[in-house]
């Protein structure tokens, strides 16, 4: 193998039954985590499928089970930011008026999910991460911080202005007046 071969380490039997077993239970809050952090559904599924992958492939560095959750979260931010980037330089074709619903989910329910996403697209991303975090996959403050690499302070400041801009957004909220 040459010097600039990259060699991957072989995954156990041993561990990938622990990965298995602390991801399954955690597999539906990443799959909305992962809608929550880039508009298109096939996108979303394409995040996930990498996070996996790149979650198993790092496994062995993973110290402590309870911080299973904030690891996988961690790769999907940085890997949706590698793609944000590329997508940057990279043009890429787009069939956006393609929707795929989801049968399980009632069409007026589905609509309403549909308008949040639509509107958490239009937050800054660092916000859009932290409400998707807190509010969509449940994670506590300390473990936002970790993700996003910043203060508490920062995490709740994000998590104020992008409630107050997805308010407006929405419809549920004017927006400040100022005089």
């Amino acid at each position: 193998m040459s010097s600039n071969s990259q060699q991957h380490r072989r995954v156990t039997a041993e561990e990938k039954e622990r990965f298995i077993a602390l991801l399954l239970p955690l597999r539906h809050r990443l799959a909305h985590f992962a809608r929550a952090m880039v508009p298109d559904p096939e996108e979303a599924r394409d995040l996930v499928s990498d996070t996996i992958l790149a979650a198993l492939e790092g496994f062995h560095r993973l110290k402590h089970p309870e911080a299973f959750l904030s690891f996988l979260f961690t790769i999907t931010t940085r890997l949706q930011r590698r793609r944000a980037e590329r997508n940057r330089v990279f043009q890429r074709y787009e069939e956006s008026n393609l929707l795929h619903p989801d049968s399980s989910i009632a069409p007026d329910t589905a609509a309403d999910i549909q308008r949040l996403y639509a509107a958490m697209d239009q937050l800054p991303a660092a916000q859009r991460e932290a409400v998707a975090l807190f509010e969509i996959s449940g994670l506590r403050l300390e473990e936002i911080c970790t993700i996003q690499n910043c203060s508490l302070s920062a995490v709740k400041m994000r998590l104020k202005r992008g409630r107050e801009q997805l308010g407006v957004l929405l419809g549920a909220k004017k927006e400040k007046e100022w005089l």
